[in-house]
């Protein structure tokens, strides 16, 4: 469209300024639709009872464009980031069906594509889920302010992250094959961080929390010396850091983290926890003191009623004021660690048969809360599924009368429940 240039001096007639004012309303309605005044010139409204599908066409048109919209190599030309994962797109969720669009606003070190935000977000929105249960706390900025910190920062950590997605979604299609995208990501991560490890100067977090992902891939491969290797290493750093203590204070997501992984290598081990609760005091809310325990759970010995009456708290929490997430994560660690250094399940165990399956009954519990899929189950809670299944075999508890028949049923709804997922 030219330009008009108008001297506003000079006398205009009537047609003139008609002619400008056409001139301009053209410019201003350009790839406008003018609806018509009259009611002949409306469109037809259609039924709604097709929204829903109109919804739905629309979405699947949206996940097309995005797959045609992904490029097939990176910035440096080598191949597109999850290659073997872009045919398989599942369609986006109505509701959110922009899902990890808000990767768009942020320059990464690693070129994006559409899908690989998709894929990066349902995997920080599944994690989340598992990890901080939306019946039990309320998620904070906290919560996953820490790690896109790194994302965008540190590209050793980037690629760590796409490999451990890659891992996550292969453990629905081929869970006994590693996918070659994890291995391409994870030798990236491995040749980045190497100069880091080098550096006389203490490790960063992002480092720290390469670390972490590489054991949690060892212990998802099936893979516990691995992750024990990973684990020593980590110590290495955590020392040169001063300690847990002062990850605690500068990052408690990353202290979790590190917990966390340390847990679940133990109760799969069989083995004591190597770095305790590291320094958390954490207890549920309300007063301890004023939960009773009945006849016979008063009969076992005082550190399992301790543990028993903050499991019973935690569990009265739903339906109440929720808690802080962290909070929530540093009452879950405790209780892990109390229950496993007490009595780790390949030393010796309680001489009291009681204390026996009430201390395994609690940890078959608190898996069945921390690790929401069968498949996690069964992979920290292999060694803890079988003692139980001997000890509810024998029917010890059963001998020792009618007091504790109740007991003996509840161990055995236990034992389906982190066995079978019900």
């Amino acid at each position: 469209m030219k330009f008009h240039f108008v001297d506003s001096h000079t006398a205009s007639d009537p047609g003139s300024r008609r002619a400008i004012r056409r001139h301009v309303m053209k410019g201003k309605n350009l790839g406008r639709t003018i609806q018509g005044r009259g009611r002949k010139h409306a469109a037809a409204q259609e039924p709604k009872i097709f929204e829903g599908v109109q919804k739905k066409e629309k979405l699947g048109d949206l996940v097309v464009a995005r797959r045609e919209r992904d490029v097939r190599v990176d910035s440096d030309g080598s191949t597109l980031v999850f290659p073997e994962i872009v045919p398989h797109d599942v369609l986006g969720s109505p509701s959110s069906p922009f899902a990890g669009e808000e990767y768009t606003y942020f320059a990464f070190p690693i070129q994006f594509t559409p899908s690989m935000r998709y894929m990066v977000y349902q995997f920080h929105t599944a994690v989340c889920d598992a990890i901080y249960p939306s019946f039990f706390c309320s998620r904070t900025e906290q919560v996953g302010s820490p790690w896109f910190k790194y994302m965008v920062s540190d590209q050793a950590f980037l690629h760590c992250l796409l490999a451990m997605v890659a891992t996550y979604l292969n453990l629905f299609r081929k869970p006994d094959c590693e996918p070659l995208e994890a291995t391409r990501h994870f030798s990236q991560t491995l040749r980045l961080i190497n100069p880091k490890l080098m550096q006389p100067t203490p490790p960063q977090d992002s480092t720290i929390a390469i670390i972490i992902s590489l054991a949690i891939h060892s212990k998802l491969i099936r893979d516990p010396p691995k992750c024990s290797m990973h684990l020593d290493g980590l110590q290495r750093l955590v020392d040169l850091r001063g300690g847990l203590s002062e990850i605690s204070e500068s990052n408690r997501a990353l202290l979790h983290k590190i917990l966390r992984t340390d847990i679940e290598l133990a109760i799969s081990l069989g083995a004591r926890t190597r770095y305790g609760v590291g320094g958390l005091t954490a207890a549920t809310p309300g007063p301890t003191a004023a939960r009773i325990l009945r006849y016979p759970l008063n009969q076992m010995c005082e550190p399992l009623r301790h543990m028993t009456r903050e499991m019973l708290a935690l569990c009265r929490q739903p339906g109440k004021a929720k808690m802080v997430a962290l909070q929530y994560q540093d009452i879950l660690i405790w209780l892990w660690q109390r229950l496993i250094d007490f009595a780790p399940l390949s030393e010796k165990r309680p001489l009291d048969p009681l204390d026996d399956i009430w201390h395994l009954s609690l940890l078959t519990f608190l898996a069945t809360i921390t690790w929401p899929t069968s498949f996690l189950r069964g992979l920290n809670c292999g060694l803890l599924q079988k003692l139980l299944r001997e000890r509810i075999d024998s029917k010890v508890l059963l001998e020792r009368g009618d007091d504790y028949r109740a007991l003996w049923f509840l161990d055995r709804l236990c034992l389906c429940h982190v066995v079978r997922g019900r």
